[in-house]
């Protein structure tokens, strides 16, 4: 398969439309090369460009773009810049999803809401209760971000040890002393600061926030549950690879064993 008609049946089902005005999606790096393989990763970097090639891949998947600030000229210089040069040298096609696959049904924002609501993942719908914080124009039922409206309250220990749970990674929390029952969240994989801006709910869930912005919250009475910006995304590769093989029955999908979070936590 040639990187054209992967896309071609990949946007089907993961609009590049959905993608915000400012992300820079869809193929970042086109080869001639046909593919049997995708590698699918969170980010690119030398071991993972290395990992394909020892796999035979001759195409990555990779949800945050590798290019995003324009350059003029193709020299090893920046790392973005080095990195498409060694993709283009061994004739590796790049194509990012990013904030397309946030906002699509099923994508990694409902993959989240899921989570807090002890539901099933759905690789294909909105989790119940669940509704777009920003809706897309062609589509109310999706778009940035999600908010999630419990029928019955939970506590807010409650609510941390489901994110807990459902995310296996370390936590960072701020939570008002008057706050003892959660029964809306905001979510926004990734850095979701401006997502919730003029956003009203009990709690806020995302990757990273800035120090004013967590204190701006809490005179909201807003509680804010942090986790590092990619640990609210990568673990929606384990679920998305294999509806990616439901799609593309003649293509193997990896995961990526490289693609780790760069930051680790001393205990």
């Amino acid at each position: 398969m040639k990187i054209e008609e992967f896309v071609s049946l990949f946007e089907k089902y993961y609009p590049k439309q959905l993608a915000e005005n400012w992300d820079n999606t869809g193929v970042l790096i086109s080869s001639e090369e046909e593919f049997s393989s995708v590698l699918v990763c969170i980010d690119i970097t030398e071991s993972v460009i290395n990992e394909a090639i020892n796999k035979k891949c001759k195409a990555i998947l990779s949800y945050h773009p590798t290019l995003f600030k324009s350059f003029k000229k193709l020299i090893p210089e920046t790392r973005s810049q080095k990195l498409a040069l060694r993709l283009l040298k061994n004739g590796i096609s790049v194509y990012s999803p990013h904030s397309a696959l946030d906002s699509v049904n099923g994508g990694i924002n409902d993959w989240l809401a899921s989570l807090i609501l002890n539901e099933p993942v759905l690789l294909t719908s909105v989790p119940k209760n669940t509704t777009a914080i920003e809706p897309s124009q062609s589509d109310l039922s999706i778009g940035s971000g999600r908010y999630v409206t419990y029928d019955t309250p939970i506590t807010t220990d409650e609510f941390i040890s489901r994110v807990k749970k459902g995310l296996d990674v370390p936590l960072r929390y701020a939570i008002p002393s008057t706050k003892k029952e959660i029964k809306t969240v905001a979510i926004c994989c990734g850095s979701g600061s401006m997502m919730f801006a003029n956003n009203c709910a009990d709690a806020v869930l995302t990757g990273e926030m800035g120090h004013h912005e967590v204190l701006e919250h809490l005179e909201w009475n807003t509680a804010v549950v942090l986790s590092e910006h990619t640990n609210t995304e990568r673990g929606y590769l384990k679920y998305w690879i294999p509806r990616l093989s439901e799609l593309f029955p003649s293509i193997t999908f990896y995961q990526s064993e490289c693609d780790v979070n760069p930051l680790v936590y001393m205990v």
